[in-house]
């Protein structure tokens, strides 16, 4: 797991520990070791959470990487990751998964590179996108009271997910 810095990691990592530890008893794994940062599970299964710093994913052994919002490093940092983890997914074949969530920011990074390039089946990237009409209890008040506070622009941004953020 990877995020923007290590209070987000421990955060994203303590949200999935509330999934797996919300699973019925017979489908969970027995835990060997628990820390905000890394779990063990008897199966020889492991969740580490870092900050995405330069060195993300350098050494590591893992068949599932998700780093969430992706975009909001710059892109050199972007870049750098990507050329650290793939090489270590690759040793995984088809079974490995690398998973981004984030907020579009701007047509300028790898991340938008990497998203346009799987919307043309350029890359083996999967895409997907949630937008705020897709969330129940999202009408058209709830967008003009969203505008009224974020405008037009931040509202496109972070509702509707467009990357015009750097035009």
């Amino acid at each position: 797991l990877g995020s923007e810095n290590l209070a987000k990691a421990k955060d994203l990592k303590s949200k999935i520990d509330e999934m797996i530890h919300g699973l019925p008893f017979y489908m969970q794994n027995g835990l060997i070791y628990f820390s905000t940062q890394r779990s063990i599970y008897d199966n020889g299964s492991k969740i580490v959470s870092e900050p995405t710093t330069e060195n993300f994913g350098v050494s590591g052994s893992y068949s599932v990487v998700y780093m969430d919002e992706f975009a909001l490093l710059d892109d050199i940092m972007q870049s750098k990751i990507i050329k650290h983890v793939v090489p270590t997914l690759d040793s995984f074949g088809d079974e490995a998964r690398l998973i981004i969530s984030t907020t579009p920011r701007g047509k300028n990074n790898k991340f938008y590179q990497l998203w346009t390039d799987a919307l043309e089946g350029l890359n083996k990237f999967g895409h997907f996108m949630t937008k705020w009409y897709e969330v129940d209890d999202r009408d058209e008040n709830w967008k003009k009271d969203q505008i009224a506070i974020m405008g037009d622009e931040g509202f496109s941004q972070e509702y509707d997910l467009s990357f015009q953020a750097d035009s």
